[in-house]
């Protein structure tokens, strides 16, 4: 079983197991809704806000339609996209 790693419960980031933040990045993030560029964003930390504002999207256009499309949005480095049954 997994264990869930932990949120800055203003910008959404994943914080580990402390502060991997400062305040200033934090506040920059909430302010201009850039992602932090302390590090990139590593898919088994969980959702970013932009990725479940667009999963959660019910208007034309703007949701997902297909299982490749799913596949990017979630897994933005991965070159290769398995079929959904493997």
């Amino acid at each position: 079983m997994s264990k869930l790693k932990p949120f800055c419960r203003w910008c959404m980031q994943p914080t580990g197991d402390g502060p991997s933040h400062s305040p200033q990045e934090c506040i920059r993030y909430s302010q201009t809704g850039a992602a932090l560029q302390s590090r990139p964003r590593d898919p088994e930390d969980g959702l970013d806000t932009q990725t479940g504002i667009i999963l959660m999207s019910r208007a034309r256009g703007s949701r997902i339609e297909d299982w490749a499309s799913m596949w990017r949005l979630l897994f933005p480095g991965d070159e290769n996209v398995p079929s959904p049954g493997e």
